[in-house]
């Protein structure tokens, strides 16, 4: 995949996300949530030369650590790791409702955040 379909699949997924959200399953939410934090970062990754690798869950973690430690901006690597809370979620289903729409509005800032780090798109 290309940064191009990296950053749609994160736009799709999160306003799947928003739309879970709206109905309240909670579990679907926060794995939409999390699947945009991580296209997200895929798209990142794609765009560097040469591509760092983000086929696993500890690569896009590093990715983000790494975009926390070249920016100086520790937002990265804080929404990073409050999003992928989200993630467990989506297997232990505990998260209250307002913890996963904090969470929703973390994986939008991650996602702000990272489209600052990105080129612009064609």
């Amino acid at each position: 995949m290309t940064t191009v379909t990296y950053r749609a699949a994160a736009a799709h997924l999160i306003q799947q996300a928003n739309a879970e959200f709206q109905l309240q399953d909670l579990r679907q939410a926060s794995e939409k949530a999390w699947g945009a934090v991580a296209q997200i970062t895929k798209a990142y990754a794609e765009g560097l030369t040469p591509p760092a690798y983000h086929r696993s869950h500890a690569s896009l973690k590093r990715i983000a650590r790494n975009l926390a430690q070249g920016t100086g901006n520790q937002d990265f690597l804080a929404l990073f790791n409050a999003v992928e809370q989200l993630h467990v979620n989506f297997y232990e289903n505990t998260r209250s409702a307002g913890a996963v729409q904090a969470g929703i509005l973390d994986a939008h800032d991650y996602i702000a955040l990272v489209e600052t780090q990105l080129p612009a798109p064609p």
